[in-house]
């Protein structure tokens, strides 16, 4: 079948401008007017039976029948088209209707056309096969509930007897209620003995511009206090404690240079094997070095732990003394 022509449209004195297969357009001769133009709608609709006929480059496909899966339009107005399983794209004239004795199966394919008695037999098949599954999801939900609980709402739609099913997800549901309020409640006595413990601790001490006082242990934090950046907070129900955690990043910076020592350290951590990495890192003798603290001289005897010593928050630099 071929596309019909197209009404043409402007002014008068217009020339017809078609291309085989493609839209009609009335192209104004002599002036600058716009030109109108109309796109016939495709042939063949979606899940159309088609034959295919005139291919030249794959005359393989010639006669085969296909599905049309789209109408793809364009200048030489193509279809995408399911022929033997692959999908190719075909122009709308080397298409035609498909002979009578063929329909499109689920799949879309091309089948050849079923009786009425072939029809019913295969939906009455197809129905009891899917019965067949419902039942046998009741089964192999076992005890996932919710599993079991999409496969009884299946199971009533085919009519199956769900009552025995019914009655495991109602077990499954009261077991796991029982299982979410014993973790309520275990989560309920949790808190009370934390905000209790909590409550236990020390008041923490403040500088006097309101910074909290670091400390290896867990101190309540004023509600004016400040926090030095690092500490481990720990809150629940309005409570809020604090403490330097057991193990923090600690870094030296190389006085007039550019570079920095970083490492692990905790409570104990000797202050020694500490710049014994410095002076590694830096090139230079850890018996040359002089650690600052926050721009001070630090005097630490060779047993000071990064505790004791209170490293935790402050700017630490080395200088080589000579």
């Amino acid at each position: 079948e071929v596309p019909r022509d197209i009404e043409k449209s402007g002014t008068s004195g217009a020339a017809s401008n078609t291309c085989e297969g493609g839209p009609a357009i009335a192209v104004p001769l002599g002036n600058s007017q716009a030109v109108d133009v109309e796109v016939t709608p495709p042939i063949f609709g979606s899940l159309s039976l088609v034959q295919v006929h005139g291919i030249e480059k794959k005359p393989e496909l010639n006669e085969k029948l296909g599905v049309v899966l789209s109408f793809d339009g364009g200048v030489d107005r193509r279809y995408t088209v399911k022929v033997s399983g692959s999908m190719v794209r075909l122009r709308e004239d080397k298409l035609r209707e498909a002979p009578e004795g063929w329909e499109v199966s689920e799949d879309n394919d091309v089948i050849p056309a079923l009786s009425a008695e072939e029809r019913e037999a295969r939906a009455k098949e197809r129905a009891a096969a899917l019965k067949e599954a419902a039942a046998n999801a009741l089964t192999d939900a076992g005890k996932d509930e919710k599993r079991l609980a999409m496969a009884i709402e299946n199971a009533k739609s085919w009519e199956i007897d769900v009552e025995e099913a019914q009655a495991t997800l109602k077990e499954l549901q009261e077991a796991r209620e029982r299982e979410q309020a014993r973790l309520l409640e275990e989560a309920r006595k949790r808190d009370e003995a934390n905000i209790e413990l909590m409550k236990s601790y020390p008041q923490g001490e403040l500088t006097s511009s309101g910074r909290l006082v670091p400390t290896y242990s867990w101190v309540q934090v004023p509600a004016v206090a400040s926090l030095p950046q690092g500490m481990e907070i720990w809150m629940l129900a309005g409570l809020k404690c604090a403490r330097i955690p057991a193990s923090w990043r600690l870094q030296i910076v190389a006085q007039g240079q550019m570079d920095s020592f970083r490492i692990d350290v905790g409570e104990n951590t000797l202050v020694l094997d500490v710049l014994q990495g410095a002076a590694e890192r830096f090139g230079w003798q850890v018996e040359n070095l002089e650690l600052q603290c926050d721009g001070k001289a630090a005097k630490l005897d060779e047993n000071a732990t990064v505790g004791s010593a209170n490293l935790f928050g402050m700017k630490l630099t080395v200088r080589r003394l000579y």
